[in-house]
């Protein structure tokens, strides 16, 4: 392998090492002055034989070392991941100095592949984190090519960059051909107009706009700072601040998260934006409540989560502007959410469960909700609470239904367009999953039936990886993990949802960073915390499994089969304990935020007349707890098999 990425190196370096030009090889080429210049800076030149080659095709790893030898980035030391890179090379050197840089990603884990053509929406993305590299601000522009829809959704943000810009643009016929490959002219020229930017960047001022009739009309006044315009920024009379186009505050509307290509974005707890220290993250396109911005971070809510976002991992729309937004409507009883998708400005829908009493089955009647939970109608009036079964269920319960049941939910609801099911052979291997690790077998099926489509995309048919285990944002088919059969993939999930998301402590005793409550629940309490970016991973899996339930009959949420579900009630943190005492022994305590489920099995009024439930502990070591119900402390759990207060 050394000896190759040896051989490779040598090649990258004779292909653009800095030689004489032949004239008749560029001369009169359509990006001759773009050609000429990268020579003139040593940065790519001719091959050996005196020849520029414009037309020949560009690797991933000639283009790496054009970004590293144009912007002089530093040698960061220490190694790269990748096997396929010789050490001892300027190759090497380059995409070490460009990869400690964020500019370039591996191809997986522990290969960088540099002898792979290169795609012009990948050589976007170079381009789009070496302006971010040199901290240049940009727009993110709509796209009007032809075949933006072929465009990676993980790459538009950056060939919307390169489109504002004018690095890379589309070709005459008014398509960008996303995937096409690049030749040596065009990386000469890509190169070139980024310095341009780079060198010459354009003169940033701040402007206060006001909102009329749907247009943004500006006030005269431009300022040097942010805080120059804040100061001035009246929302009485003012809608927004903006710089080159993109809004920095707003009087109030969404924030669109808007991460790096393949990335996402983390919510902080406080302004320091401390990658170590997140809340939880999202993919791009989520939609979160606006609260505030000073310029740098925005405040934001997504569920019941509030935090802070760097103001260029988003966008923020002002109410007056927003072309869509989420909302819920009852459709025959059953309640569906539609999700605002603001790339391509267009909704999708999945159902939840059944429709509460609140929304109304009114064609027109549209509700919203930032958690789930709680609802206000149009005019932002609160109009309802309510716990979908399914997203609040512990995740340690046992379906009623039989492994025979749960195949018969595949065969028969699966939809016709979709090849045969693996999934409609596997009820046994569910069930067995359930009783080794306590683990519910409904939500295991559910869960496959979400992350492989029914079983039936290439990682499961691939992999026998039936829930997108390692299936990363950034690179999902060459990441996931590959199993040895079905079984094992499935009782693996198993374990590991149990021993890393639904356990405040592992089989070891360790503590678990990812534990937030054993429910699949949202963004701010449940393995949807942790698990996935999609902030509606929890909810849609929720729906799986009342569409099974309603489908086999409704054993799960008949009276006799119904769990006791309890919601903490309590922002200040609730011990588990293992007597219903306040000296008792704490196995764990729920932290930071309400709307941690607990399965009830039983409550204890005490002798100073406190109200506990006993609960099923999610502590490994422990069968049963207790927590503190309703008392002079105040309300901590809610009892959902009672009615709610109004």
């Amino acid at each position: 392998m050394k000896k190759i990425s040896f051989l490779l190196a040598l090649v990258f370096l004779l292909a653009i090492q800095p030689l004489t030009v032949a004239a008749d090889d560029i001369t009169g080429h359509r990006l001759e002055k773009e050609m000429r210049e990268m020579a003139a800076r040593e940065i790519m030149q001719g091959y050996s034989n005196g020849k520029f080659g414009p037309d020949d095709q560009v690797t991933r790893g000639q283009f790496a070392l054009l970004i590293y030898r144009a912007l002089k980035l530093p040698d960061p030391g220490g190694a790269i991941p990748f096997i396929d890179v010789s050490e001892g090379t300027e190759l090497e050197l380059a995409i070490r100095s460009a990869y400690a840089a964020k500019i370039i990603n591996g191809y997986n884990d522990t290969e960088f592949r540099p002898g792979l053509h290169i795609e012009r929406q990948q050589m976007a993305a170079m381009i789009y984190r070496a302006l971010q590299f040199k901290e240049i601000e940009g727009v993110n522009v709509p796209l009007t090519f032809s075949d933006t829809n072929k465009i990676a959704a993980s790459f538009l943000d950056a060939v919307a960059y390169n489109t504002h810009f004018k690095i890379i643009q589309g070709h005459l016929d008014g398509r960008f051909a996303p995937t096409d490959t690049a030749t040596r002219a065009h990386a000469a020229a890509f190169i070139f107009r980024m310095l341009n930017v780079i060198e010459k960047p354009p003169e940033i001022l701040y402007e206060i706009g006001s909102i009329s009739n749907g247009q943004l009309v500006y006030s005269p006044t431009k300022y040097k700072t942010f805080a120059e315009a804040q100061q001035v920024f009246d929302p009485s009379k003012h809608d927004v601040i903006v710089i080159n186009d993109k809004v920095l505050q707003m009087k109030e509307g969404i924030a669109y998260t808007r991460p790096a290509v393949g990335a996402t974005v983390s919510i902080f707890p406080n302004k320091t934006l401390n990658p170590n220290n997140s809340l939880t993250y999202l993919p791009a396109g989520a939609e979160m409540k606006f609260i505030e911005a000073d310029g740098t971070t925005v405040k934001v809510q997504i569920a019941d989560t509030v935090g802070f976002v760097s103001v260029y991992d988003v966008n923020l729309v002002p109410k007056q502007l927003l072309k869509g937004q989420s909302y819920y409507r009852n459709i025959d009883g059953r309640l569906f959410h539609y999700v605002y998708v603001p790339a391509s400005n267009h909704y999708v829908n999945y159902s939840i469960g059944p429709a509460p009493e609140f929304v109304k089955p009114d064609v027109n009647a549209r509700y919203y909700s930032w958690d789930g939970i709680t609802f206000y109608d149009a005019s932002n009036k609160l109009v309802g609470v309510d716990y979908q079964y399914f997203t609040h269920i512990p995740l340690r319960t046992k379906t009623a239904y039989t492994a025979e049941e749960l195949n018969r939910f595949v065969r028969e609801l699966k939809p016709p367009h979709l090849p045969e099911s693996p999934l409609a052979q596997l009820g046994e291997v569910f069930i067995a999953a359930q009783e080794e690790h306590n683990v519910n077998a409904l939500y295991l099926l559910a869960k496959a039936i979400h992350e492989s489509n029914w079983g039936t995309s290439a990682i499961a048919r691939e992999k026998y990886n039936l829930f997108g285990y390692k299936a990363v944002d950034s690179n999902p088919g060459e990441g996931a993990a590959t199993f040895e059969s079905y079984e094992a993939c499935i009782r693996f999930i198993a374990n590991f949802i149990k021993e890393s998301y639904i356990s405040p402590r592992n089989s070891q005793g360790a503590n678990n960073w990812r534990y937030n409550g054993a429910l699949l629940g949202n963004k701010t309490v449940g393995i949807n915390v942790r698990y996935a970016s999609d902030p509606y991973w929890g909810q849609k899996i929720a729906g799986h499994m009342y569409r099974a339930d309603r489908h086999l009959g409704g054993l799960d949420t008949k009276v006799e089969n119904r769990v006791r579900i309890g919601i903490v009630n309590t922002n200040l943190g609730l011990n588990v304990r293992s007597q219903p005492v306040t000296t008792s022994t704490v196995q764990f305590s729920y932290p930071r935020a309400k709307g941690y489920s607990v399965l009830i099995v039983d409550e204890v009024i005490a002798a100073d007349g406190v109200l506990w439930y006993k609960i099923l502990s999610d502590h490994p070591a422990h069968e049963f707890a207790y927590v503190y119900g309703n008392g002079p402390l105040g309300q901590y759990v809610i009892d959902l098999s009672k009615p709610l207060v109004k």
